[in-house]
């Protein structure tokens, strides 16, 4: 139970509250104990909540979060200290600059892709849109899009303003997409 409540401690610092319906959300059984806990705010562009599941049993907390539509990550930690590490490691906040850079270096970086998602979503769902519409094509392009805009960051000049380039890199590639689908609908018929 110690290690419980240093995990919450730490979540607790870090904006996740344990809440469902007003109560405290655990699960117990004869094997141990399961504690949920929430992101206070949501992302600005998944509009979802990360999430932390604490179990007692097998002594490990694991952090949840959307990266993009349809897509979830996690983490899992076996000790307060490896949260709190990994915690720190997490920018508080990370331009489209920083995050464009970090992606020319590693394009899975999935922090960068979530934080260039976030501060871009208007943009990004805009660009989407005018391609796809809404519904279920245009989620899954979103998704595509964002890792296709990944392996573009290489492309990036340090000297472009990075809003300008995302923007670009939008529309050139919700552009490709689109012929693409029409590509593959056109040979399949």
């Amino acid at each position: 139970m110690e290690r419980l409540e240093a995990f919450q401690v730490a979540a607790r610092e870090r904006g996740f509250v344990a809440v469902k319906d007003g109560f405290i959300e655990v699960e117990k059984n004869e094997a141990g104990t399961v504690v949920w806990l929430r992101k206070e705010t949501p992302d600005s562009a998944t509009k979802t909540h990360q999430l932390i599941c604490i179990d007692t049993n097998a002594n490990i907390l694991t952090v949840y979060w959307m990266t993009a539509p349809g897509k979830i990550d996690s983490k899992a930690f076996r000790s307060v200290s490896s949260l709190q590490e990994w915690f720190a490691s997490q920018p508080a906040e990370m331009s489209n600059r920083q995050a464009i850079l970090r992606l020319s270096v590693d394009t899975s970086d999935r922090l960068a892709i979530a934080w260039l998602h976030d501060n871009n979503a208007e943009v990004i769902r805009s660009a989407v849109t005018r391609y796809f519409a809404a519904g279920p094509a245009a989620d899954k392009a979103e998704s595509v899009l964002m890792e296709r805009m990944a392996d573009l960051a290489r492309s990036y000049q340090h000297q472009e303003n990075p809003d300008e380039w995302l923007a670009r890199c939008a529309n050139s590639e919700c552009d490709r997409l689109r012929n693409e689908a029409i590509h593959d609908k056109a040979n399949s018929d």
